[in-house]
């Protein structure tokens, strides 16, 4: 009788609470009947070679392992572990009013990698602190990225005072 031979198939790296599909991978062509046996790392079990979705409520590390027992005891076993990262807390910072022709200075926060957009209004697009030159109120909007690759978006809403004209006045 062949020893089963398995694997886990399915992705493992995800961004804040997920739902992971993980399945039984059987490369050996096994007559006899496969006794299926998964935990999860989170507390659930199944007997399935394809089990249902996997929820994954908070971030960490989490060790799976799945074992094939064939009909005359045969056992091999696969182990994966499942990573949940935390999502950056990305800020682009407070709403602001500012005045026509001066400059602001933003200062990103939370994340490790930063995009901004649009790039024209911008000193920089992929630092934390470009200068906004900006001559009609608009809003920014930041991508922060961690190292893991999770990812959220922020807007700074910026409007922008302009000088006023009197007009209709009588001339002096």
């Amino acid at each position: 009788v062949v020893q089963p031979q398995i694997d886990i198939t399915g992705a493992n790296t995800f961004c804040g609470p997920s739902s992971v599909l993980l399945q039984g991978l059987l490369y050996s062509i096994d007559t006899s009947a496969i006794k299926w046996q998964w935990q999860f790392g989170n507390g659930s079990r199944s007997a399935l070679q394809n089990p249902a979705v996997q929820q994954y409520t908070t971030t960490g590390n989490y060790p799976v392992v799945l074992t094939a027992t064939n009909s005359s005891g045969c056992v091999d076993t696969a182990k994966t572990t499942v990573f949940i990262y935390a999502y950056p807390t990305t800020f682009a910072g407070n709403d602001t009013t500012i005045c026509l022709n001066i400059p602001l200075q933003l200062q990103a926060s939370g994340a490790d990698i930063y995009a901004w957009q649009p790039a024209s209004l911008l000193s920089c697009t992929d630092c934390n602190n470009p200068v906004a030159t900006i001559a009609d109120n608009t809003s920014l909007y930041l991508r922060g990225i961690t190292n893991n690759g999770c990812e959220k978006t922020d807007t700074i809403n910026i409007i922008v005072k302009k000088p006023f004209v009197l007009s209709g006045l009588p001339a002096v």
